[in-house]
């Protein structure tokens, strides 16, 4: 995954990447992507990710979003309060990804009020996301299981 490197600072962790954006709090982010890596078929993880943010928030779901280089993907927007008509202080898109060993989820994080730019950013990022598929590669100490990161 290619990322705005002057705008975001990548923070590697075992189970995910996080990109978070350089003028937030690292340790509590209001502007960020986390990438995580799912060993569920990506219908599972979408249809319980559905479930979830629906209890709060109104969902549109679209089952075969084209990504660039990962190919289709499931999207999920929450952008409006359920049953409120308005948006709420933080929006989220979600990106599940399949995968031959499971799929890859990104969630977009992103303030409301800041959310024009780095929704756009956060998008051009998912467009160069892809996935490893080379078991080799997978082993390969230092290289982190779910994406290509550019």
């Amino acid at each position: 995954m290619d990322y705005d490197y002057e705008n975001f600072v990548r923070h590697s962790e075992p189970d995910r990447e996080c990109f978070v954006s350089c003028w937030d709090d690292p340790s509590n982010p209001e502007n960020y992507l986390e990438v995580r890596y799912s060993p569920l078929d990506a219908e599972t993880v979408a249809s319980a990710i559905s479930e979830t943010l629906s209890n709060d928030y109104e969902i549109r779901r679209d089952d075969s979003f084209p990504l660039d280089l990962a190919g289709t993907c499931i999207r999920i927007d929450a952008d409006e309060v359920k049953g409120g008509g308005y948006m709420p202080e933080s929006l989220q898109t979600v990106y599940v990804i399949p995968a031959a060993d499971g799929c890859r989820v990104a969630t977009a994080h992103c303030a409301t009020v800041e959310s024009e730019g780095f929704l756009r950013r956060f998008r051009y990022m998912m467009n160069t996301f892809s996935t490893i598929t080379d078991p080799e590669a997978l082993s390969i100490p230092g290289t982190w299981q779910t994406a290509s990161m550019g």
